[in-house]
């Protein structure tokens, strides 16, 4: 291996559109809708390495995230600050004040509240190979779901001082150290701390025990997202939700609360206004026939809501991309 492939690639970015921000994450596959009201601010820290890779991200207001974990690589988050907003960690799916697992190679979909900031931490399995057996690796490669662990007060307190601290203190690093020696310092901590969560054991001396989470409502909610998300579920009410996941309207409701922290109807809208949005920045059709292919037909409405939503009317939205 080479100096170069050993080298650790820092960068930094901000953003003021959902779409940006989550296409400046490299190596994650990623869509973000803002389903909270305001301008939306953004900014990511990453330090990339071979097999390794942290991430630093905050958020100003409410999103909804649908990502796939990267290729080959344990994933764990780390919270520095997650609001609840009436959600539940079960099901939301990340865990707002311990360690969250995130699942292998596979789909995750979470709604972050208000003022959200946390570290995410990628390790390479071959980097893993040597340091568990078999059969906990196999573990960790089978998790298709999030897992949580709450730690002692004191190990949370220390994990949320430590990792920034690797994103601030990288440019001082580089002045002192090799690129080889700065990668393969960071691998050994980062697998130090990964297995540590793992393998380690409690305060009482007993093996940390990872409860999975997801439940029930986070099930209703990803499938009714996947409704709307079809042709036939485009311009779908939330009565039209109902009966295609043949649920009653208090069970739709409920979930969405312990999910999302609101309603179905205010969730749905939003989603589609940011579909609308997508389509506004990627496209030169009319937006009044983007709106209407979402259901939003009367041009009054949609105009209130959209500027409600991003702060911005669409047409505002479009040029000010287009000047960009």
């Amino acid at each position: 291996m080479n100096t170069d492939q050993l080298s650790l690639i820092y960068s930094d970015s901000s953003s003021h559109d959902v779409n940006l921000a989550a296409a400046a994450l490299h190596g994650w596959n990623q869509e973000y809708d803002q389903v909270d009201m305001g301008l939306f601010q953004g900014s990511l820290e990453n330090l990339a390495g071979s097999g390794i890779q942290v991430f630093r991200e905050r958020l100003n207001i409410s999103v909804a995230q649908f990502a796939t974990t990267p290729h080959e690589q344990i994933s764990i988050l780390v919270p520095l600050e997650l609001a609840h907003q009436g959600s539940a960690d079960q099901a939301r799916n990340i865990c707002a004040d311990g360690i969250t697992l995130l699942p292998y190679e596979s789909d995750i979909f979470w709604v972050c509240g208000q003022a959200s900031d946390y570290v995410v931490v990628s390790i390479s399995i071959d980097l893993l190979k040597p340091l568990l057996c078999d059969e906990d690796l196999n573990a960790l490669m089978q998790a298709q779901r999030s897992y949580a662990v709450n730690l002692p007060a004191q190990r949370l307190v220390e994990l949320r001082r430590t990792l920034p601290s690797l994103l601030q203190g990288h440019k001082d690093d580089a002045q002192i150290l090799s690129p080889e020696l700065r990668n393969r310092s960071l691998q050994h901590y980062l697998a130090d701390v990964l297995l540590d969560l793992y393998t380690g054991y409690d305060d009482c001396g007993g093996k940390r025990d990872w409860r999975p989470l997801g439940n029930q409502h986070h099930y209703i909610v990803r499938k009714s997202m996947a409704f709307i998300d079809s042709a036939e579920g485009l311009e779908a009410s939330v009565l039209d939700v109902c009966k295609a996941l043949n649920i009653p309207r208090r069970t739709l409701n409920y979930s969405f609360e312990r999910v999302t922290g609101m309603a179905p109807s205010r969730y749905l809208r939003s989603v589609r206004l940011n579909r609308v949005r997508r389509e506004v920045l990627t496209s030169s059709e009319p937006i009044g026939s983007i709106a209407a292919r979402y259901g939003f037909f009367h041009a009054g409405y949609f105009g209130k809501e959209y500027r409600r939503l991003f702060g911005e009317s669409a047409s505002q939205t479009r040029m000010a991309f287009k000047v960009k």
